[in-house]
């Protein structure tokens, strides 16, 4: 949504991408093992929806930059979707639980904010 706080927008798109499977294999004893499955259909379905996401992103980036809401580095928004896109992933990868996770994720849409702080 344009004009939300950085913070908040990064802290949003990262948990509406996760959602209830997230909390389930987060919080599952065998969760690690199942996040790590990417291969055969499985890697080409996450490099698609990671491609779908990094778009998303991409444009709402771009949006905020025009309205003078962040500023990108070398006014490259691709660059910083993929790295918001791996920033949640390696804080799921190394999150305890769902909720350890939600923390974790706090802290790095901190971060972005103040990155893209203009």
């Amino acid at each position: 949504r344009p004009g939300r706080p950085v913070q908040e927008a990064v802290m949003a798109g990262c948990c509406a991408r996760v959602g209830p499977l997230a909390k389930m294999l987060l919080d599952s004893p065998h969760g690690e093992e199942m996040l790590a499955i990417k291969s055969g259909e499985a890697a080409r379905l996450v490099e698609e929806g990671n491609a779908k996401i990094a778009a998303i992103w991409t444009e709402w980036l771009d949006g905020e930059a025009a309205a003078g809401r962040v500023v990108l580095p070398d006014a490259n928004a691709a660059a910083v979707a993929e790295a918001i896109i791996a920033g949640q992933f390696g804080q799921k990868t190394i999150a305890r639980s769902f909720q350890d996770y939600l923390d974790r994720v706090g802290v790095f849409a901190g971060l972005m904010a103040q990155a893209l702080s203009p």
